[in-house]
């Protein structure tokens, strides 16, 4: 489905490079996520610096339009020195530098909590399940990487309706 011309360019955000942009939400794609996280790690190796990565499962197929909606109302509950990206067709991750776990846990739940509101789509509404999982580290280990933490947080997905 093509998205709604009018809604084609509401996610895209002057932060972020148009290379590193997905075209259709305007966050992040999941090779510049990668990276970001990466040196979000590699930055954080030897310090008490934390981490926190978030996962947000939308079912599949997404609408193109839920799927922009998601993306916009995920970075407006995130903090500004957090990355949000789009990491699959129906994912959404967010890397949470320097979180503690209770700052972490927020950000989570409030991703939750706006997406459990309804979508509307063509002047119907929608309410999706939405999966959201949490990877938190304290401290980094030089073992770290970008597929492990986000492995990990898809591990720890819970549903949300």
């Amino acid at each position: 489905m093509e998205p709604r011309a009018d809604r084609a360019n509401v996610a895209f955000s002057p932060m972020v490079d148009l290379t590193e942009q997905d075209l259709l939400t305007g966050l992040l794609h999941s090779s510049a996520f990668a990276r970001r996280i990466d040196a979000q790690l590699r930055r954080a190796q030897g310090t008490d610096e934390s981490l926190a990565v978030i996962v947000v499962e939308l079912p599949p197929p997404s609408d193109d339009g839920v799927l922009i909606d998601a993306a916009r109302r995920v970075r407006d509950v995130t903090r500004s020195c957090d990355h949000v990206a789009r990491n699959g067709a129906g994912e959404l991750a967010v890397c949470c530098p320097g979180a503690t776990e209770a700052e972490g846990r927020a950000v989570a739940r409030r991703i939750a909590e706006v997406l459990a509101q309804p979508f509307e789509i063509d002047g119907a509404y929608l309410v999706v399940r939405v999966g959201v999982g949490l990877f938190f580290r304290d401290r980094v280990s030089a073992e770290d990487s970008s597929a492990f933490v986000l492995l990990a947080a898809r591990a720890s997905i819970d549903y949300w309706l």
